[in-house]
């Protein structure tokens, strides 16, 4: 049970986000406002709130779910990442050309690129992929502060005795909705921009108390404790890792190329910004707050990974297994392991940490999870009504009314997220989980989104067969993985046991032939991983759009017409070939240059720093003991360093960026027309 002082750390911050969102509803009067601010926020506001929604409750389960697994081994490769990455920030990758064409939502430019069709056709796929994954969010941020605060699993409500977590769920929701049914995506913005900046000051002071508590010795001596191929630490030496190893971090980076701007769990914050060049910015920025927000996980899981399994603290480690039993209700085997996976680290910490930061802790998890539930409650109910039921519409709504149709999508989502976290039995690790449900959207988003701001010669038709593919395969791929335990593999044990000893045998077969990942066939989930799923969804859609529209009516789209470049057709091009290289233009002030400049030399120092440790080990490898060095003292005191400088710089720029867009909503004018239709349509070859 938390401390009386606990709760009050917990509760007052909460308290004044909520007064401060409630506060903002006089400034939501059209539906631009309603869904995009207005388009008003500067960079640092974009870049911290939006990284504070990305940064779910969920996801740093899901974190602390693959660090649990695989440590700190396999994030060593994505520093591979951090040059594609850099790549995609300088020039504006996908983010740049779609705020050119002005459009409120994806769906509008689907519509603009495409047809109206494909636009409805995408916007109910695309809100089914949507709602399925949230629908996961509510029930594991109910499930953690029941666990963490020490909450019965039961009540007894008028005489009838009922789970904790739907009432908890209840609450939750209904928090998220109050906010934005005051201030929608004003609200979602401002008060995501406030959590982003308690979160990280929080975080820093978290992670200060472990690393006092817990001495670079524990580190070593709990870190060293696993057999070859299963190294925490040791890159090179993760060979058996079977959920969480390199192939995975590998078709991550890819999936982060492909689906850019794809998925819109927070599509709000991709047309809010005040121009392009400001989304740009946003999104340079971002790539400074995140190096920090990708080893929440990890350094976290560190504190309680060391409480329950060194021996100095094996009386408390007891007690920490001792009420995992007590709180899980679950009979089935599956489904217990998974809980107890989930929450074995949350009960951890809170014995590791002092009283008072306890509270913080839990505040700051709040926050992670209400700004998650504002972002995506808004995108997703947001999504059915401006591309699905607005393009079937002769005539537009008025403003007043479209705003309640908004709002009562939004509470539809809601509902259905309360009723799927009641009775959705979860059996694989999130990561896979969001992986599969996304996969029916994603699977082809990328395809139609890339191909329709870069390649003119992109159809309709070619985007239709993409989407036929991508929800197949996306479909049949949820099917597997939630069916496989319960179904498809003792269908295929009592009638088929040759096709699973074949499938065994192809996957050993590829597991020795490619070292970077291993595959398992057995009872518990489905041989093959979300990700890898995704991966081979995406290569069968881009085939299929690049086919059928070279095939069927091949034209010549009018791109630059689209972007309206054609306004600024006298625009001088950039004069050194190396601002060409950064996409640098007449846009940019001598402190945006500056900041260019710094991202680009800080990505280049990060490759440089991997690709020498790579050639290093190439010649001469490195010990288990040297690579826990590299990680205690290099890694994680190169991400306290970068976030404390960090957190003072975004929580200046974001309060003035806050400070900034009151100002500019009180003086903004209000468009009606600016409700999500598209009034000109372009030349759709292929429809």
């Amino acid at each position: 049970m938390m401390h009386w002082i606990d709760w009050i750390v917990m509760l007052l911050p909460v308290c004044l986000v909520l007064a401060l969102g409630y506060s903002l509803r006089r400034y939501v009067r059209s539906v631009s406002a309603f869904l995009a601010g207005n388009r008003l926020a500067g960079r640092y506001l974009l870049a911290v709130a939006g990284m504070e929604s990305g940064m779910s409750l969920m996801g740093i389960l899901a974190m602390w779910e693959q660090a649990y697994r695989s440590g700190f081994a396999i994030g060593f490769w994505g520093t591979a990442g951090a040059l594609v990455g850099m790549v995609m920030t300088l020039t504006g990758f996908v983010n740049y050309r779609f705020r050119e064409t002005r459009a409120m939502t994806l769906g509008q430019f689907l519509e603009m690129r495409y047809s109206r069709k494909f636009r409805l056709a995408a916007g109910a796929i695309c809100y089914v992929s949507g709602v399925l994954n949230y629908a996961l969010f509510p029930i594991l941020g109910a499930r953690f502060f029941i666990f963490y605060c020490g909450v019965p699993s039961y009540v007894s409500c008028f005489g009838v005795t009922v789970p904790t977590t739907g009432l908890v769920m209840a609450l939750f929701l209904g928090i998220a909705l109050s906010i934005l049914f005051a201030g929608e995506q004003v609200s979602c913005m401002v008060t995501d921009c406030l959590q982003g900046i308690f979160s990280y000051l929080i975080f820093s002071i978290i992670v200060v108390c472990l690393l006092y508590k817990f001495s670079s010795d524990m580190f070593i001596t709990v870190f060293e404790m696993h057999p070859p191929g299963e190294s925490f630490v040791n890159p090179y030496d993760t060979g058996n890792l079977k959920d969480f190893n390199i192939l995975f971090v590998i078709l991550g980076i890819i999936g982060n190329i492909y689906n850019r701007m794809a998925w819109q769990g927070s599509g709000g914050y991709n047309s809010a910004a005040i121009s392009p060049h400001e989304q740009k910015m946003a999104g340079m920025l971002s790539g400074w707050r995140e190096g920090l927000g990708r080893l929440k996980g990890p350094l976290l899981m560190m504190g309680g990974y060391i409480l329950l399994c060194h021996p100095a603290f094996s009386s408390q480690a007891d007690q920490v297994m001792s009420l995992l039993r007590e709180r899980i209700v679950f009979d089935s085997p599956v489904v217990t392991e998974t809980i107890r996976r989930q929450m074995t680290i949350p009960l951890a910490l809170q014995a590791a940490l002092p009283v008072g930061i306890v509270g913080a802790f839990a505040a700051m998890m709040f926050m992670a999870m209400l700004s998650t539930d504002t972002t995506y409650l808004q995108s997703w109910g947001s999504i059915l009504v401006q591309d699905v039921i607005l393009p079937l519409r002769r005539n537009a709504f008025k403003p007043a009314v479209q705003l309640w149709v908004l709002r009562l999508s939004i509470l539809l989502v809601a509902v259905f997220a309360w009723f799927f976290g009641m009775y959705f039995q979860q059996v694989t690790y999130i990561w896979h989980f969001m992986a599969m449900t996304g996969a029916i959207w994603l699977g082809f988003a990328g395809t139609v989104i890339i191909g329709g701001l870069y390649w003119r010669r992109g159809t309709a038709g070619g985007a239709w067969a993409a989407a036929t593919v991508g929800v197949t395969l996306g479909c049949a791929g949820f099917w597997f993985q939630s069916a496989w335990p319960g179904q498809i593999y003792p269908w295929l044990s009592d009638n088929n046991p040759g096709l699973l000893l074949w499938m065994s045998e192809f996957f050993d077969r590829l597991g020795s032939s490619l070292p970077i990942a291993k595959w398992e066939v057995g009872p518990k989930r489905f041989p093959l991983s979300g990700a890898e799923w995704n991966f081979l969804t995406m290569l069968a859609c881009i085939l299929s759009y690049v086919t059928v529209s070279l095939c069927v009516r091949p034209r010549i789209f009018p791109l630059e017409k689209m972007l309206h470049r054609e306004e600024n057709a006298t625009r001088k091009s950039p004069v050194w070939n190396f601002q060409r290289l950064l996409t640098i233009t007449p846009d940019y002030t001598k402190g945006d240059r500056f900041l260019a400049y710094l991202t680009l030399g800080w990505n280049f120092y990060n490759v440089g720093v991997f690709l020498v440790i790579v050639l290093w080990n190439a010649v001469s490898p490195w010990s288990e003991r040297a690579w826990m060095h590299w990680f205690y003292y290099y890694t994680i005191g190169l991400a306290l360093l970068i976030g404390t400088v960090t957190t003072v710089w975004f929580t200046w720029g974001g309060s003035r960026d806050l400070l900034r867009l009151l100002r500019r909503l009180r003086e903004a004018k209000e468009n009606a027309a600016d409700d999500g239709r598209v009034e000109v349509h372009y030349e759709n070859p292929g429809e």
